[in-house]
């Protein structure tokens, strides 16, 4: 009788590990996927909007392989259907592979997708994972948008990053080649290095036609700085000497005569900015997670990103210890920035669209729309800020980017209402058409709805918190 109350006892302790160990296998099983879209459609008589450029009507597109093959106008046959608008597809300029699971990492495409981002420029890899995924993306393998990468991080002595490529005296020319044999287009030189080395970065990168990206060191004047595109705003603040805050400290200072010298050698340096305002107003207020995750697009994401992942206590690297006194430096450096980028692109200096997506409350897609209306408040027209996702960075990174003529990469949003007149047109997406490739807004909108049925179950929700939540610190 005990024998058989024991055997009872352990089968039933048996029974609800199996449920537990097949309820988490299930619940962390990835869900069907956005199936790939075959090349190639026509688009007919729709309004074909460039920003920074102008707006021609009754026009059709034929696409053709990843190729717009024909831009002209619609027959009269055509004109009878058709309509709405076509605008280049946009790009963010400042991307991170999340390197946290496949399924993410897939969502995240999706997210791109569905927000019209066709391109993101992945400014350091910061995982080993990244160029996996960069490849199955330019194979055609998974859907998501295309990918222009500067390889890993390149820095020096102090580095918070654990995949850096550390550069001395001995070895830049090496390190720059073995990033230009992976195809990047560009480098990417961060916080710790001296002059002298970002300068040798600088010339072997341009022996090998890539483009410089950086984060200017403290302690060097953006005067002296050979960059192609500066991001986060850092340098333009006036400089204070090394600080414990480079993402704060010399904002103080900032004034017009401050703005017209940094927009004068932004300009002779032909040097771009990227600000990534979105991300330096969530870094800024990072103690404030209760009012950024009502007024960030949060709900896109995973729960447990705003529950566990994006928490106040977790690493900040940019912003350096944080207290009430260094939050309100933050606070008040953001507003000088949003003022500075409005000044700056008055001056005629290049501004990108970046969201630095990997970061706290920064969302796939929807984060470069917001980075837009961010644009917006710092004084730019709807057209310059569009052209600042589009025009813009699709000249810096060449190759017909951005561009709706024959040609060019068929990365393209089509729209119900017209962008020109309001960013909320961004939420009339009817079709995204990203390497040649065309996903109906409906089947976009699907895949997401799969990916957060996923992402919201008992595994993901409940489960995994819990057992990461001792790992993460407070």
């Amino acid at each position: 009788m005990i024998r058989t109350t024991l055997l009872t006892i352990l089968a039933a302790v048996v029974l609800l590990l199996l449920t537990i160990v097949v309820g988490v296998l299930v619940g962390t099983a990835p869900p069907q996927p956005l199936p790939v879209a075959a090349q190639g459609g026509i688009i007919s008589n729709v309004s074909v909007v460039e920003p920074g450029i102008g707006i021609r009507s009754n026009q059709t597109i034929v696409v053709a392989g990843n190729t717009i093959s024909e831009v002209r106008p619609a027959t009269p046959e055509e004109r009878a259907g058709g309509g709405g608008y076509v605008m280049p597809g946009l790009i963010d300029m400042h991307v991170h592979h999340p390197g946290i699971a496949d399924s993410l990492t897939a969502y995240f495409n999706v997210l791109y997708l569905a927000h019209g981002v066709t391109t993101i420029r992945d400014t350091g890899q910061i995982n080993e994972d990244a160029a996996v995924t960069y490849a199955a993306l330019e194979a055609g393998e998974i859907a998501g948008p295309s990918v222009v990468t500067c390889g890993p991080i390149l820095d020096g002595p102090g580095t918070v990053w654990e995949q850096a490529v550390l550069l001395n005296e001995n070895n830049v020319a090496a390190e720059v080649e073995r990033v230009a044999q992976t195809g990047a287009s560009c480098i990417k030189t961060y916080g710790h290095l001296s002059l002298p080395l970002i300068r040798q970065a600088q010339a072997a990168a341009a022996a090998h036609g890539l483009k410089v990206v950086s984060h200017i060191p403290v302690g060097v004047s953006i005067d002296d700085m050979p960059t192609d595109d500066a991001q986060h705003l850092i340098g333009v603040a006036a400089p204070v000497g090394d600080h414990p805050n480079p993402m704060a400290d010399g904002w103080r200072l900032f004034d017009d005569a401050r703005v017209q010298h940094v927009a004068e050698v932004s300009l002779n340096k032909n040097m771009a900015h990227t600000p990534t305002l979105v991300f330096l107003d969530s870094n800024a207020r990072r103690l404030r997670h209760a009012a950024l995750a009502e007024e960030f697009p949060v709900h896109l994401m995973p729960p447990i990103f705003v529950d566990l992942f994006w928490l106040p206590g977790q690493t900040i690297r940019l912003g350096g210890e944080r207290t009430e006194e260094t939050q309100q430096l933050l606070e008040d450096a953001f507003q000088a920035g949003l003022d500075a980028t409005g000044k700056l692109h008055a001056a005629g200096v290049k501004i990108h669209a970046g969201t630095d997506m990997g970061n706290p409350f920064s969302v796939p897609g929807a984060s470069l729309v917001q980075e837009l209306r961010y644009f917006q408040r710092a004084g730019l027209s709807i057209e310059d800020a569009l052209a600042a996702a589009t025009l813009v960075p699709g000249d810096f990174l060449g190759g017909g980017q951005a561009r709706i003529e024959s040609g060019a990469p068929a990365d393209l949003i089509q729209l119900t209402d017209n962008p020109l007149e309001g960013l909320d047109a961004l939420d009339s997406i009817e079709v995204v058409v990203a390497d040649g490739r065309f996903y109906p807004r409906a089947t976009l909108d699907e895949a997401v709805d799969r990916y957060q049925s996923h992402f919201n179950n008992f595994v993901w929700a409940d489960l995994l918190p819990v057992m990461l939540a001792p790992l993460m610190g407070d």
